[in-house]
């Protein structure tokens, strides 16, 4: 298995985790998402605070419309439960954005529990 990781994620500690899995990982700037898997599938990874400002500042809809214009296989992986955070956040404005992207732009979304748990998704 090969894996490209975005060099903007170095920061969050899984691009060592994969590595601990003995996971070729090939860290460089990635133009759309935030890692490749076998130039096949692309992941764009947010946590779930990341996810939810996201959908604040107009990050997501964009994002979404990259993955589906110039990736063959998107997934879309939220790290924690965005129902559960710090963010005073409306629950339907979650719930829209989850299912906009699943049926509106036809990305599948992945769930993990933590860093941990996305090493094993992968």
């Amino acid at each position: 298995m090969k894996i490209t990781a975005d060099y903007r994620e170095e920061a969050s500690g899984l691009i060592d985790l994969l590595k601990k899995e003995d996971i070729f990982i090939e860290v460089k700037k990635v133009l759309y998402g935030d890692y490749i898997i076998n130039n096949s599938i692309t992941i764009e990874r947010k946590t779930a605070s990341d996810f939810l400002m996201s959908i604040i500042d107009g990050r997501l809809f964009k994002q979404l419309s990259n993955l589906k214009i110039y990736c063959t296989n998107p997934i879309l992986l939220i790290e924690g439960n965005p129902y559960k955070t710090d963010l005073n956040f409306n629950r339907m404005a979650i719930k829209g954005a989850l299912i906009s992207a699943q049926a509106i732009w036809y990305i599948p979304v992945v769930f993990s529990r933590s860093k941990e748990d996305t090493t094993d998704i992968s």
